[in-house]
């Protein structure tokens, strides 16, 4: 070896003589085994901590695979994780709820004169309800189809669950408007047709009576 950078020197280059040489020890696959590692590591931390990989990077795996049981079968460690937790915080807010209505009898901050024996009688009992991610689309197929593809809600129960609907009465009112519309166009289309078939036999009769 005849000559290399010094310290901190930017471009580096190994100077030999004539008979010199160099042998290069490198790591081709070094990317993919910290890509690896990595993805390792992120899989401890979900497992371990009992948490759905909603990541982008995950949720494109699953492409059109969305349906109800896929999705119920990846929130099932999170969900459990969570009922185990309602004991916990469900002691803790049945306290505070205690508190808050024993607080209210005794203080009068908002109607005076409540008995104790109102707080002492009222049972609090808090529910829980871990997020889970639904499918309504399937939802709605499964009852259409074991209704025997009947209607499952109401007219008006639709046009309340309709997000553009924002006056739900005012859409019914509507609807009913045009529909009564559409009735009186039908009996105005069948009286002329009825009309002119009744002003056709009689002129035939009296092309017979000639």
């Amino acid at each position: 070896m005849e000559g290399f950078a010094e310290k901190g020197e930017q471009g580096a280059v190994f100077q030999g003589g004539s008979d010199a040489s160099m042998n290069v020890l490198s790591w081709d696959k070094s990317p993919e085994s910290v890509k690896g590692e990595i993805a390792y590591l992120f899989n401890i931390i979900y497992s371990f901590t009992s948490t759905a990989d909603i990541s982008f990077e995950n949720m494109k795996t699953l492409g059109s695979n969305t349906s109800g049981a896929a999705i119920r079968l990846m929130f099932t460690a999170p969900y459990m994780k969570a009922d185990l937790k309602t004991e916990m915080f469900g002691e803790m807010f049945t306290r505070r709820s205690n508190i808050v209505a024993n607080g209210i009898c005794n203080t009068g901050v908002y109607v005076k004169g409540i008995d104790q024996s109102v707080a002492e009688q009222i049972d609090f009992e808090p529910v829980f309800k871990p997020y889970l991610p639904k499918n309504d689309v399937e939802m709605l197929q499964l009852i259409t189809s074991s209704n025997g593809g009947a209607k499952s809600t109401s007219n008006r129960r639709a046009i309340e669950l309709n997000p553009l609907n924002d006056d739900p009465d005012k859409v019914e009112e509507e609807m009913k408007s045009e529909q009564e519309e559409a009735l009186a166009q039908q009996a105005a289309l069948s009286g002329l047709g009825s009309a002119a078939s009744g002003s056709q036999s009689v002129s035939n009769e009296e092309e017979e009576e000639e």
